[in-house]
């Protein structure tokens, strides 16, 4: 096996329970596991095969798009999902002029509301970028390479670059040219199994319940299901809680849990807040007072902490109500900011599914800076750690390894720098964050 592991398998065969590879050899399962992600979605568009039309979703994708923007001048981004909006702003640091197209009335339209989505926009474009909403692209202009688009109400816009920000596809052919049953994606039971007896799948390619997930943390959520049980385990996938964090366009905004219209307008409570200038907006969605939904424009510390809660259901009591409609905080302050208050199972790090229990048996085995946190841990380095920084993971990295006070300085100036909450966020503006 070990000396074909580079080569692609183009075949499965369930009933031998063999998988070929490109080079005519096979190797016998007795259970596998299909992980064949996504590939990006593209609009059947006259003329999208131009050059200068791009796609967005690997590091190949973004190292194209890192080598681009030096010589573009004016990009469309179509579509205004989390991707789109990373690459927008990616593109516009280098001055180029940037436009994004979307169809649907408002921008991250799967996890954001009417008013939430209204200030993103306006924040958007008080960014420079400007905002297209229900429209899309009819056709791609142009010859010897892209010079704009023709959108379907008739309008024109000049353009040498366009994204494809757009969703994704799952990779199905496997699965499909070996029998096994595919809808949007591969069907696939609470234990992950596929239709095809001791075949798995998890990740982006797998449909669980209707539903396809195009993040990292359920991706996680499935595969260690999927492990417990081919290992012997009785484990059950009832699905993930959707949780989007942005931070890219230089404003903070999260979504966790039923957020969409149609989950609001059913049998959810909506409680709102706002601030007077439009800088703030919060909404909680209850079902028999227990958090279902929670979405946040604007800096809030009680965001990792109502995430959550959103993830564990937690019953909101009226006092924490009357609170959230007065003040926009469910907790008291000092409550809110304790990162000790937390339980071990608070996730931390949305990538990678790490857990304040994962970081505390970390600090405890002598891990006492936040690179040696994220390296021990697979957190991000400076994502999901950073918003525990700021709650009070600082003084637990001091109280924890306090007794190492012949650490190096460098070790030093880190413990104090996560104290203070400033270890940036180190990442390439066009590689997508989970």
């Amino acid at each position: 096996m070990s000396k074909n592991c580079c080569c692609e398998i183009v075949a499965i065969y369930p009933d031998n329970k063999k998988v070929y590879d490109r080079l005519g050899n096979s190797q016998n399962y007795s259970q596998l596991v299909l992980a064949t992600g996504s590939s990006p979605h593209v609009p059947n568009i006259e003329g999208i095969q131009q050059s200068g039309v791009y796609t967005f979703r690997n590091l190949d994708d973004a190292q194209q798009l890192i080598a681009r923007r030096t010589r573009s001048r004016r990009a469309i981004v179509l579509g205004g999902g989390l991707l789109g909006l990373e690459a927008a702003r990616g593109l516009q640091k280098y001055n180029t002029d940037v436009t994004i197209i979307e169809h649907a009335s408002r921008l991250m339209a799967q996890q954001l509301d009417d008013e939430s989505g209204s200030l993103l926009r306006e924040h958007i474009i008080s960014q420079n970028i400007q905002v297209v909403l229900g429209d899309s692209v009819n056709r791609v202009l142009g010859d010897d390479g892209i010079s704009g688009v023709e959108l379907r109400s008739g309008r024109s816009i000049d353009c040498d670059t366009l994204v494809i920000a757009t969703g994704i596809r799952p990779n199905l052919k496997l699965a499909r040219d070996a029998g096994i049953a595919v809808g949007r994606g591969i069907r696939v039971n609470d234990q992950m199994r596929t239709s095809s007896a001791d075949v798995f799948a998890v990740g982006e390619c797998a449909e669980h319940r209707d539903r396809i997930y195009g993040l990292v943390a359920p991706g996680l959520e499935q595969a260690s299901v999927a492990a417990h049980t081919i290992a012997g385990g009785t484990s059950r996938y009832f699905g993930s809680q959707a949780v989007t964090r942005l931070k890219v366009v230089g404003v903070s905004l999260i979504s966790a849990g039923r957020c969409s219209e149609r989950d609001a307008s059913s049998q959810l409570r909506s409680l709102t807040w706002r601030r007077p200038d439009s800088s703030g907006y919060r909404r909680l969605l209850l079902q028999r007072n227990r958090l279902r939904g929670v979405i946040a424009f604007g800096d809030w510390d009680e965001s990792s902490r109502a995430q959550e809660c959103v993830q564990r259901g937690c019953y909101i009591w009226p006092w924490q109500r009357r609170r959230f409609l007065r003040t926009g905080d469910i907790w008291p302050v000092q409550e809110a900011t304790n990162v000790n208050d937390w339980p071990a199972s608070a996730v931390v790090c949305q990538c990678t599914g790490v857990k304040l229990g994962t970081l505390s048996k970390a600090l405890l085995a002598g891990h006492c800076s936040v690179q040696a946190l994220c390296v021990d841990t697979g957190s991000r380095f400076g994502h999901g750690i950073q918003q525990t920084n700021q709650t009070g993971l600082g003084n637990r990295l001091r109280s924890t390894c306090g007794h190492h006070e012949k650490r190096s300085g460098r070790s030093r100036r880190l413990v104090d720098r996560a104290r203070k909450g400033t270890e940036g966020l180190l990442f390439n503006p066009f590689v997508p964050l989970s």
